[in-house]
């Protein structure tokens, strides 16, 4: 603890009193420091090469309207079988579901071109409809 380490008289806080140790970690029994470990780690080394972020292209795939084989993958509800998404050309699940809550947030209907949109439309939608929210005010319970 922190009172160890600096040789302080009393704790410093609740906490600090209830932490426990981690002396023995640092230290040999009845002989001060370790020694079996380095005071210096060697430089690591050169990267292969510059490293770069993935293009969208290489992580989504080129094909990505619904339908596509773009190798998108979808995570499995509540442990169904994995599905292949739909692509970009339609709002994600997780926007069906957040477009559902704010549309009940605000005593709405979800518009029936919703799931029709694509992810980026979807997007906007749901940015504008939080908005909306937020400037109401409105609080749940």
């Amino acid at each position: 603890t922190v009172k160890n380490l600096f040789g302080l008289t009393d704790f410093l806080t609740e906490r600090d009193a209830w932490a426990g140790s981690f002396e023995e970690l640092l230290m040999e029994e009845d002989k001060g420091p370790r020694s079996d470990c380095p005071f210096h780690l060697p430089d690591a080394p050169n990267p292969a090469s510059p490293w770069t972020p993935p293009s969208v292209s290489k992580i989504m795939g080129s094909k990505t309207s619904a339908g596509g084989d773009g190798g998108l993958h979808c995570s499995s509800p509540h442990g169904e079988p994995e599905e292949v998404c739909a692509g970009l050309g339609v709002p994600s699940r997780k926007q069906v579901k957040m477009a559902r809550i704010l549309a009940s947030y605000l005593g709405t209907e979800l518009p029936d071109e919703f799931e029709s949109m694509d992810r980026d439309r979807a997007d906007h939608w749901l940015r504008d409809r939080w908005q909306d929210w937020l400037d109401r005010g409105a609080v749940t319970n």
